[in-house]
């Protein structure tokens, strides 16, 4: 199905964007969306369906359809730093090269409307991203096994992740900015605690009908923050205050 109505979450990482949609999906109005343009996620589609790089617009035709519902929603997630990337990957496509980002967006995907999802806990956002690097374990799901490598502490390494953070969270405002955009914003800490009522308030926001009691699909996305997440905050936070660094990333 081609889709005649499409939004973008944007997202840094471990911001809450897998659990935004997978509330989102668990509609069953709001498109199915996933992160159909980061390296990884699209070689596996890409193998999947026997498509090269060099067939993207033939990709694009099979993301469109794979991620839009019987009501014509489509649903895309779009982690910030990817973004160069995914731009360069867009231009390949038909009459796009000349575009700038915002006129691209909009041509490729049909009624395009913008969610952007934050966490006010930039700290804690960054040690989850510390520990996802290390154990690869980007989202945990019930009754899977999990096969994680043991991460180890590195104040260093949450330093990074912390200002990269902060970085696209600053390039993502000046986009919405110099293209005049109003994005839904969804906050993880008020999210999390609001699951069905966030879905419900975006399916408003993007004009889709629904009607009540809307009835939601299986959760399946479990928390990865535990014990050794509070304990890596105590040992940041003391490394601050022993004058860590705090402000610029160390090296």
């Amino acid at each position: 199905m081609h889709p005649h109505q499409a939004y973008l979450i944007c997202a840094t990482p471990r911001s809450g964007s897998y659990l935004l949609c997978e509330a989102l999906t668990n509609t069953g109005l709001a498109g199915r969306p996933t992160e159909f343009f980061a390296l990884g996620p699209e070689q596996t589609f890409l193998t999947y369906w026997g498509l090269t790089e060099k067939e993207y617009d033939q990709y694009l035709t099979r993301v469109l359809h794979l991620g839009t519902t019987s009501n014509g929603v489509f649903g895309a997630k779009l982690i910030w730093l990817t973004l160069p990337l995914v731009l360069t990957k867009f231009r390949t496509l038909p009459g796009c090269a000349a575009l700038e980002e915002a006129e691209l967006f909009s041509t490729l995907f049909p009624g395009l409307q913008y969610i952007s999802i934050t966490r006010r806990d930039k700290v804690r956002q960054a040690i989850s991203y510390a520990r996802a690097i290390q154990t690869s374990e980007w989202v945990r799901v019930r009754d899977q096994p999990v096969w994680a490598r043991e991460p180890v502490f590195d104040p260093c390494l949450i330093d990074r992740q912390l200002h990269e953070i902060e970085r696209e969270e600053q390039d993502m405002h000046q986009f919405f900015t110099r293209h005049h955009i109003q994005p839904f914003q969804v906050v993880y800490e008020e999210f999390v605690s609001a699951y069905e009522e966030t879905a419900k308030e975006i399916l408003h926001f993007l004009s889709v009908p629904f009607t009540e009691p809307l009835i939601f699909g299986e959760r399946h996305i479990v928390r990865q923050a535990d014990a050794q997440s509070e304990e890596w905050l105590q040992r940041y936070q003391e490394y601050i205050r022993e004058g860590g660094n705090g402000e610029e990333p160390c090296m």
